[in-house]
């Protein structure tokens, strides 16, 4: 689209709008003026000026910013002649929104002091007359003088802020139209492009066919020749693969697949491609994978083989001496991973300018340095693929040094996730209870043998925590094959022998099939010699810490038997010193709580007619839609005897248990705890002062801090002193919700919407306070909040950042994550969507960033 065009329709829609509203103005004015019989002088001015705007209109005298200039002094000339008898505040109101209009179509800034100016000439000139509203001057005081003006001037403000967001709007929509023009017009050269390349691999087939003919022939070359064929059919298929999705991008119709699937496996299936392709003359590739990468995740592995394809052949096509490095590691989101893959180059690098380009799919324009062979749809396509599955993609590169590309992906894990829609095409899966060994290795050790099992027999697995999700798996499952421990499966014999649909296996090594009953079967504990001897370095290990310490802790490893280590490796874990807990308000991700071993008690949500279990039976979308229609909602902490019951549950787990509770001004939890653990000397309560994430973080780090070995007077003293370095902010769009739960009021929430005034709250002294506004849209609002946190990040703790979060997009959220990480530097991010109980009591679009002070 023409800009200069669009300029040009938007100013004669500007002179159309003035001319008839000037026009409008004159005619009132005239008529009044011979009826009431006053200032009958204006009346030859008024016919002239109005004869002459329609002239120079119908005559295009003079450009179009001239003649709205000229239209807004003819009506700034109507309303001063028209104040002078009819000053009423309604009448000065509606002038000067009418004058507002006209100005911010022709760009200019002198809005409110133009409105001021024709405000005070029609009240000096009244005073002159010594009339105002038929009174007398002295019956108007300075003080109605002074309120009216600021009224006028609020006038102004709102309807600049309302026209500016319009013309915002207006731009944005443009733009948007004009990029999708631009995509069309290279849709013709983008076919002609594939065409030829097309083409070009056709001839070569031919030429492939006609060496393959001759080597029949003579009878030589012949395996050469039908391995170079079929290096060629694969090189033709994945380019028409590549065609193919080209044109869903292009359309918006990419379709993702939903299924379980292993990153190693696809990892090993990437490399397998590559050695069947002839790459002796491409550099080394260096593969690194986080081994604390899920072994199951859920999502497209199809499109995620495709990104580490063609990242890692870019790589090689633009670099010819060092090597291309391959990193796969996950981040963690709440129940959501998601999955990077960071691709590193010793290449030519590529300019800034040309980055761009590279992202608009096919040209012909190749950067130097590049190696010819494909369609050119290596970085669109993955750009492409990334977005459409709600991920983040970056690119870096400096000339002659290299570039590096990063993807971030939101994939679903199986285990963490157990609630999700699963597969039913399949009609099997296998699930097992986890295991909570001793030493993380053995744990590890037998996440892999699931795993191979499952793709053994192809089917997917799951592990489970409790008997809900097991239901599930029933219900979406025409068959379960379920693994349990040996102890487990003897301490729940009945519950066990009364399940439906189950193919139930025991996972042990001390009994044989007629201990069990004949519906049971048997799979035996996998434990090898590298089990065992990695049990013993870790006693050696243990050993020589332990001699360091104190000569009377020696410990003889000879002494101990093949069994004897054994048992040890499978033994479970003891109660703990020190046991920290919390509650829901914390918004402690379930995954931290459950890894951690640091128990949450939830909230109680009331609404109209049920009460539910915050995180347990409502989560924070529940909420959110049950506002959206109905108002009767709202939260309350546990009781005293909740309280009481959960803490003796956890005292069998832990000698001493220390609870960290939400703000005692925010919540009353604090305070029952209190009275609850007056009567349980086990028992400590700390007020942490903060509430969401700060909760969350002083719980966490006082977990670490525990298992140290520390007292509980020592991790009480440790807490206290965390509290003064725990910041607290959010970072809220409105105060409508706040204004319907009656914490402020609902005239100020009118103004602060109208304003687009954002408040950010902090945490203060146990309470909640105002900390500063953000005025404009929440975007930009956004943007500026992170970018106050990025200036402080060199006294913020870079292992201990938090983000909540109320009604804002996964998508959003990661870009958000993202953006701290890498401007931030912060090495542990962890992003919440938050609980129900902190979504009713601060609403959709509250956003906050919670760290910790070195």
């Amino acid at each position: 689209m023409n800009t200069d065009y669009t300029e040009e329709k938007l100013y004669k829609g500007a002179n159309l709008i003035i001319l008839i509203a000037s026009t409008v103005a004159a005619l009132i004015l005239f008529v009044e003026v011979l009826l009431l019989d006053w200032e009958r002088g204006n009346i030859p001015i008024i016919v002239c000026m109005l004869i002459y705007s329609w002239y120079i209109s119908f005559a295009q005298k003079y450009n179009d910013i001239q003649r709205i200039h000229l239209y807004v002094a003819f009506l700034m000339y109507y309303f001063f002649i028209y104040g002078i008898h009819q000053t009423t505040l309604s009448n000065l109101a509606l002038s000067i929104v009418c004058i507002m209009v006209v100005l911010f179509i022709a760009r200019l800034r002198t809005l409110i002091w133009m409105s001021a100016f024709s405000y005070f000439f029609t009240v000096l000139y009244n005073l002159a007359r010594e009339e105002l509203h038929w009174q007398k001057v002295y019956d108007i005081s300075i003080w109605q003088l002074l309120f009216q003006f600021f009224l006028v001037i609020l006038v102004a403000i709102v309807a600049h802020l309302f026209i500016t967001e319009r013309i915002r709007q207006y731009r944005y929509h443009l733009e948007e139209k004009k990029k999708w023009e631009r995509q069309e017009e290279q849709a013709k050269e983008q076919i002609r492009i594939v065409a030829k390349e097309l083409g070009l691999m056709a001839h070569n087939n031919n030429g492939e066919r006609l060496l393959l003919r001759d080597a029949l022939q003579n009878g030589d070359n012949y395996d050469e020749q039908m391995n170079n064929l079929a290096l060629f059919g694969t090189v033709l298929e994945k380019k028409l693969d590549d065609l193919n999705d080209f044109s869903h991008l292009l359309r918006g119709r990419m379709t993702l697949l939903q299924e379980a699937y292993n990153a190693v496996s696809i990892l090993s299936l990437c490399k397998m491609q590559r050695q069947n392709h002839n790459v002796n003359h491409y550099p080394d590739l260096i593969v690194q994978i986080d081994p604390m990468i899920p072994k199951v995740m859920y999502g497209d592995p199809q499109k995620i083989l495709k990104i580490i394809q063609n990242l890692v052949e870019n790589g090689f096509l633009y670099t010819k001496r060092g090597g291309v490095q391959l990193k796969i590691y996950t981040h963690q989101y709440d129940n959501e991973y998601n999955l990077c893959i960071e691709v590193n180059d010793t290449g030519i690098g590529i300019a800034q300018v040309e980055m761009e380009r590279l992202l608009e799919a096919i040209n012909d324009e190749k950067t130097p340095g590049y190696r010819p062979g494909g369609l050119g749809l290596g970085l669109y396509l993955v750009s492409g693929y990334v977005k459409s599955m709600g991920g983040f993609f970056r690119m870096e590169s400096k000339l002659g040094e290299g570039t590096q590309v990063c993807v971030s992906i939101p994939q679903r894990v199986i285990d963490a996730a157990p609630s999700m829609s699963y597969d039913k095409k399949c009609g099997v899966c296998l699930v097992y209870e986890q295991l909570d060994y001793e030493h993380d290795r053995l744990n590890e050790f037998y996440e892999e043998f699931f795993f191979d099992l499952s793709q053994k027999l192809g089917i997917p697995a799951y592990a489970i925590a409790n008997d809900g999700e097991l239901k599930e798996l029933i219900a979406g499952y025409r068959k379960v094959c379920l693994i349990v421990d040996y102890d487990q499966y003897i301490v729940r014999r009945e519950y066990y022998d009364e399940l439906k649909d189950v193919y139930l296996t025991v996972l042990t090594d001390v009994c044989n099939q007629d201990q069990l009953g004949s519906n049971v079967h048997i799979l035996k504990k996998p434990v090898g010699t590298s089990e065992i001897l990695y049990t013993i370095e870790e006693a050696n290990k243990t050993a020589d810490r332990r001699r360091n310490e104190a000569s009377s802790s020696q410990i003889d490893i000879s002494q101990l038997s093949i069994e004897t280590l054994t048992k040890r490796a499978f033994r479970k874990k003891g109660i703990r010193s020190v046991m920290i807990v919390t509650d829901s308000m914390s918004d402690l991700p379930p995954e931290i709580s459950k890894r951690r071993g640091i128990p949450v008690i939830p909230f109680r949500i009331f609404t109209e007619n049920a009460s539910f279990l915050d995180g347990l039976e409502v989560s924070q979308e529940c909420a959110i839609n049950y506002l959206k229609e109905h108002k009767g909602i709202y939260t309350m902490a546990p009781e005293e005897d909740e309280l009481r019951e959960f803490f003796e549950y956890n005292l069998q787990f832990a000698k001493h248990i220390i609870y960290v509770s939400t703000a005692k001004k925010v919540s009353v939890s604090y305070d029952r705890a209190v009275r609850v653990a007056e009567n349980m000397p086990r028992v400590s309560v700390v007020n942490s002062g903060q509430v969401s994430g700060g909760v969350a973080l002083m719980a966490m780090m006082a977990d670490s801090y525990a298992r140290g070995g520390k007292s509980p007077e020592e991790v009480e003293r440790y807490l206290y002193e965390l509290r003064s370095k725990v910041k607290t902010t959010f970072l809220i769009e409105n105060l409508d919700h706040l204004a319907y739960l009656g914490k402020v009021s609902k005239y100020i929430s009118v103004l602060v919407r109208t304003f687009m005034v954002h408040p950010i709250i902090k945490m203060k002294h146990d309470a909640m306070e105002i900390g500063g506004i953000r005025v404009g849209s929440m975007t930009r609002a956004k943007e500026n909040y992170i970018r106050r946190i990025i200036k402080k990040k060199r006294r913020i703790d870079h292992r201990n950042v938090f983000i909540g979060s109320v009604g804002i997009s996964w998508r959003e959220l990661g870009g958000l994550r993202e953006q701290l990480i890498t401007e931030g530097d912060f090495d542990n991010v962890i992003s919440r969507r938050a609980s129900a109980a902190i979504a009713i009591n601060c609403g959709v679009g509250t956003f906050g960033i919670i760290y910790v002070e070195k």
